[in-house]
């Protein structure tokens, strides 16, 4: 059988312990690694069927992006030992340690991707889609030390550091005078909008804009964003002036909504306002996507192409683990793909299917048969209680 890559992984040494972060004044959990003199490896493939599985393995689950989705402290070491850690890493010391916070950081980014990846198609899950959008563009940079090695996480929209960058500019030229009703002069800013079809938005009022950017009730994230919107320039990317227009857009139809905590609830009046406006929804699917499209591009970038000396036909080198993960999104087809949840009690693990398997419901037959057992013993149950 043909893969659409393979891609091998050490397995080395994990256990987590408590210790003392002076930073904080507390302890925290840590991942100690060390690299073995004699590790064993395991290679990985990924095919349109079964996404990305490690070959070789005798465990009930093979599902290594599933599985460090649904990952718990619990199964932390278990799940290393089993697939090899996310990232390779420089040492001079016999143990190295990570933040367990980091390795779920991590975790959480891949969630939400998901999410993303399985809600900009025909079957969108609007609220849903919505609520991850919000929580993927509130993360912040993160930079991940293991030894001497350390992997920068960076934000699809530091809108903090956007502002403090961005010098205002004149804004003469945006104004546009109208003259009301009663005689008196409004003044409107003109600004570029990407998703408007006249190519502008001129209903913000320059003495609103004024109040808005200095104004403390506020949240920082709304008075950055109004900025970042009048302000913004030729040197910002497509996607950060998609995520500020959509943005805009947002706040004028639905409200101010503060993003900047991660674990903030959209509230519910402002999710049915939302799906009253289609246009909005049509914009969040585009930006989502450009998302999506950034972070895996991202994530692909030491990625280089070689030719299997096995197969002789074209593989690629993949430098990590987490590559991998980027790259099974790379290879699923969003329009006839996506990743469901294991309906086995307990599991919830992720797992990969073509959209046209709508029978199948389980990750592995594990569960599958767990499941089949678990009616059985349901129904005899049934039965014998009747008779």
């Amino acid at each position: 059988m043909q893969y659409s890559f393979t891609f091998k992984n050490s397995i080395e040494n994990y256990s987590i312990s408590n210790t003392f972060n002076p930073n904080i004044g507390a302890e925290e959990k840590k991942l100690f690694c060390s690299h073995l003199e004699e590790h064993r490896e395991i290679e990985f493939y990924f095919d349109s069927l079964s996404g990305l599985v490690a070959k070789n393995t005798e465990d009930k689950k093979n599902n290594p992006l599933g599985e460090f989705i649904a990952l718990t402290e619990t199964n932390l070491v278990s799940y290393f030992d089993k697939y090899g850690f996310l990232f390779d890493w420089k040492s001079k010391e016999l143990y190295d340690s990570i933040s367990i916070d980091d390795v779920f950081s991590l975790q959480n980014k891949f969630k939400l991707l998901i999410d993303l990846f399985n809600n900009v198609h025909g079957q969108t899950d609007s609220n849903k889609l919505l609520t991850t959008f919000f929580k993927y563009i509130s993360q912040s940079d993160r930079t991940l030390s293991l030894g001497e090695t350390e992997l920068k996480i960076k934000s699809v929209y530091p809108y903090r550091d956007l502002r403090n960058s961005l010098p205002a500019k004149n804004i003469d030229n945006l104004c546009n005078q109208v003259k009301n009703d009663n005689g008196t002069i409004s003044t409107f800013l003109n600004i570029q909008n990407y998703y408007i079809e006249l190519g502008s938005t001129s209903d913000l009022n320059i003495i609103d804009y004024e109040d808005i950017i200095d104004n403390q009730n506020y949240p920082q994230s709304f008075r950055d964003t109004i900025y970042l919107y009048v302000n913004k320039n030729s040197n910002f990317t497509d996607l950060t002036i998609r995520i500020i227009d959509f943005l805009y857009l947002f706040y004028k139809n639905i409200g101010i909504f503060d993003f900047s905590e991660y674990d903030s609830n959209i509230p519910n009046i402002s999710l049915e306002t939302f799906n009253n406006h289609p246009e909005l929804m049509k914009f969040l699917i585009d930006v989502s996507k450009e998302i999506l499209v950034y972070e895996i591009n991202n994530g692909l970038s030491d990625v280089t192409p070689k030719l299997n000396s096995k197969t002789f036909q074209p593989d690629w080198s993949l430098p990590n683990l987490l590559s991998a993960f980027y790259f099974s999104l790379f290879y699923s087809n969003l329009e006839l793909s996506m990743y469901r949840i294991c309906e086995n009690i307990g599991c919830n693990i992720p797992f990969y299917i073509q959209l046209s398997n709508s029978l199948k419901k389980y990750c592995c037959e594990s569960c599958k048969n767990a499941a089949s057992q678990r009616r059985y013993r349901s129904k005899y149950k049934k039965t014998t209680d009747e008779s």
